[in-house]
């Protein structure tokens, strides 16, 4: 009967051995997969938003490049105003040399303004 007693006591201490080492490796494991399920989710979190960052990194580029044709296409036109007005004042000069003269020079100015016309109709967005 003592070894049957002793046999008893040997299986379930082995059987308590076994449950609290079953109990500690899932204990350890879970902790480990929220960790892996929760840094999944933060690392897709992130390329996200890095994506949408992306995004608008590329609407931010074009409108940039937009921004800049446009900013040359006022230079252009400042500098083109700049000649216009020279050519008006020449030719208001040589209109009234012409008055006394009896010569028409409105034509110069009417030539500047169509020039003008021909830029804004070229480059209108």
């Amino acid at each position: 009967m003592s070894a049957t007693v002793h046999e008893t006591f040997m299986y379930n201490r082995l059987s308590e051995t076994r449950h609290i080492g079953v109990l500690s490796k899932n204990v350890c494991k879970k902790p480990f997969i929220k960790s892996d399920k929760s840094s999944m989710a933060e690392k897709q979190a992130r390329a996200d938003a890095l994506k949408v960052r992306a995004a608008f990194a590329k609407k931010e580029a074009k409108l940039k490049k937009r921004k800049a044709a446009l900013g040359a296409d006022l230079e252009l036109l400042s500098e083109q105003k700049r000649a216009a007005v020279v050519n008006a004042e020449v030719s208001a000069l040589e209109s009234l040399r012409g008055s006394l003269k009896g010569s028409n020079s409105n034509v110069h100015v009417k030539n500047a303004l169509d020039h003008e016309g021909e830029f804004a109709n070229v480059h209108s967005y």
